[in-house]
């Protein structure tokens, strides 16, 4: 038994050294900041920004405000005036807009930058919890109220901003940059992503990079992490909705229910698939995310990050407990729509669900498919890739050490110099979709910092941006633009 003892010491110390080993072999990748004097912006910067605010360039699905579009358009073309004038501009489809910065080395590839004009509606239950109209461009202790003033006329506006600040430096960059505003993201981007993407390729344009909206400088991004982490998306997930339908040959009285009806079959299945979710992992993405952020977290952290083969099972449970994390490690299910009967006493003999999924790169719409019919295992459950939504695989995965990273961390260091600069997982998703045959490295990342608190104003009721917030998005890609194509 002594000797029993002794050998599960010696296991408990080689476990103990090899955690520690671990631990402390862990390398910063983090670079050096180069920390920049902040630009002033233009005396118009603000005002210009407020009026684009004041344009409720509205998308739905099944329309859009077309006077407000032109608004922000002839506001773009009079506020921005050398941009007007030196680059080479495209409408595609009336409200969308392709510009051309020509570089002067054409051996070069181009890089792209994608923004949005258009922003979600404002519901009637909505407006009255604003505290300013949503449409007002209200100031108020240098905050700009608004609809779009974080989803993404903020981008919009800073990219213009600083191309105008660099063109009255009469600053040409070596390598061309194009910008592409789209103005339907909002309601799935057919008429402006699509077909914008189609104009490139049609004429032969590849790119370096794209880079579109998407992750941020987040505060208290993780426990164990000072300082605000930088992601940067480097993948986003995939969409899909699936139509759950429960058909029973007859409904009948509600007076007689049989032992079990539609809605109850229906909601059978939609219960087993919040009980049994898809399977949680950190390989991927999430695996190159805890490498950049583990080096610069507390010891703790740092040990259970480096030895993630006998500790992922508690991480994951960690991650689970929140839905922002949660989304970052597995494929996701909601159930989003859910239709069944038409009164109150007559049993339906049919009932319908659309569950909405985000697919984690790795996976696929058919195996999403697949892995909902194993899980509900019902014959009277029929499940099928919905024909009236947008579906789209998870793109490739960019890499972490290609040009384009690399610009855009050493950019956001100068902007932010103590963040922490990671890649990671955009678990919605953006127009980039669209223009993944153009380019083997896309990224997705928004210039602003935010707390866990301040995300849920994103599409939200007062949808708001710091004015200082704002300048520090214009320096950011003023100081990209001279990263990328300098």
């Amino acid at each position: 038994m002594k000797y029993f003892f002794r050998i599960l010491g010696l296991l408990f110390l080689v476990l103990v050294v090899v955690l520690l080993v671990r631990s402390f072999s862990l390398k910063s990748k983090q670079i050096l900041p180069q920390e920049i004097e902040l630009k002033k912006l233009r005396p118009a910067a603000i005002p210009t920004f407020r009026q684009a605010i004041r344009s409720p360039t509205i998308s739905t699905s099944s329309e859009i405000d077309t006077t407000a579009f032109i608004l922000l358009d002839s506001l773009i073309d009079t506020s921005f005036v050398l941009l007007d004038s030196l680059l080479e501009h495209s409408k595609i489809n009336t409200y969308s807009s392709i510009y051309h910065w020509r570089g002067s080395n054409p051996e070069l590839k181009p890089i792209l930058l994608l923004a949005h004009k258009d922003v979600v509606p404002v519901g009637p239950e909505q407006k009255s919890k604003w505290i300013h109209p949503p449409f007002g461009g209200v100031i108020e202790k240098d905050t700009l109220y608004g609809r779009g003033s974080l989803d993404d006329k903020f981008s919009l506006f800073a990219i213009l901003e600083a191309a105008e600040l660099l063109l009255m430096e009469s600053f040409q960059p070596e390598r061309s940059i194009y910008f592409a505003f789209g103005h339907d993201e909002e309601s799935g981007g057919l008429n402006g992503a699509v077909a914008m993407a189609n104009y490139f390729e049609t004429r032969g344009i590849e790119f370096e990079f794209i880079l579109d909206e998407g992750l941020l400088v987040l505060e208290d991004a993780l426990p164990g992490l000072k300082e605000p982490a930088c992601l940067i998306g480097i993948a986003e997930k995939g969409y899909a909705s699936f139509d759950l339908r429960v058909s029973l040959e007859q409904g009948g009285h509600s007076s007689m229910p049989p032992r079990e009806t539609a809605i109850g079959r229906l909601s059978r299945a939609i219960h087993l698939l919040e009980q049994y979710p898809f399977p949680a992992d950190l390989s991927g993405v999430p695996e190159k995310t805890f490498s950049y952020l583990a080096p610069e977290m507390n010891f703790f952290r740092r040990m259970v990050l480096a030895n993630t083969w006998l500790t992922e099972g508690i991480l994951v449970r960690q991650l689970e407990n929140k839905a922002s994390t949660n989304a970052l490690i597995r494929t996701t299910l909601a159930p989003t729509i859910i239709k069944g009967g038409f009164k109150e006493n007559v049993l339906p003999d049919e009932a319908l669900a659309t569950v909405n999924a985000r697919i984690k790169p790795g996976e696929s719409i058919e195996s999403t498919l697949q892995g909902i019919k194993a899980t509900i295992d019902d014959p009277l459950v029929e499940v099928s890739l919905s024909p009236s939504a947008q579906h789209t695989e998870p793109p490739d995965i960019s890499s972490a050490t290609s040009l384009g990273f690399n610009v855009i961390q050493k950019t956001a260091k100068s902007v932010w110099p103590k963040a922490v600069v990671a890649p990671s997982l955009l678990v919605a998703t953006t127009d980039s979709r669209y223009y993944t045959q153009l380019t083997e490295q896309t990224f997705r990342f928004l210039p602003i910092q935010l707390s866990n608190e301040d995300l849920h104003k994103i599409h939200g009721v007062n949808e708001q941006i710091a004015l200082d917030d704002y300048k520090r998005a214009v320096n950011f890609y003023y100081q990209l633009f001279l990263n990328a194509a300098g």
